[in-house]
């Protein structure tokens, strides 16, 4: 996977912690993170505090396993987080 996400393998999820200087800078990946949900149809569950969110992937109902669009979605979302990151840094 990549440096932000970890695989799980029972029951099989992704997992990933993001952490933000500050609650405007979350607020923004959370944000973009829902619009990325809208238009993928993946949603990842969450939960966050004033700096941080944590994320897991499960995979689609009915699915024992992770599939490829499940990792792109989490690609996607670790991108969204670094580029959050860049504007404040």
């Amino acid at each position: 996977m990549t440096e932000h996400w970890s695989e799980i393998q029972r029951p099989p999820r992704l997992e990933a912690r993001f952490d933000f200087p500050d609650y405007g800078t979350l607020r923004a990946f959370l944000d973009e993170a829902a619009d990325l949900s809208e238009r993928t149809e993946r949603f990842a569950d969450m939960s966050f505090d004033r700096h941080s969110v944590r994320m897991k992937i499960h995979p689609p109902e009915g699915e024992d396993k992770l599939t490829e669009a499940e990792r792109d979605y989490a690609a996607n979302l670790e991108q969204l987080a670094l580029d959050q990151l860049a504007i404040t840094g």
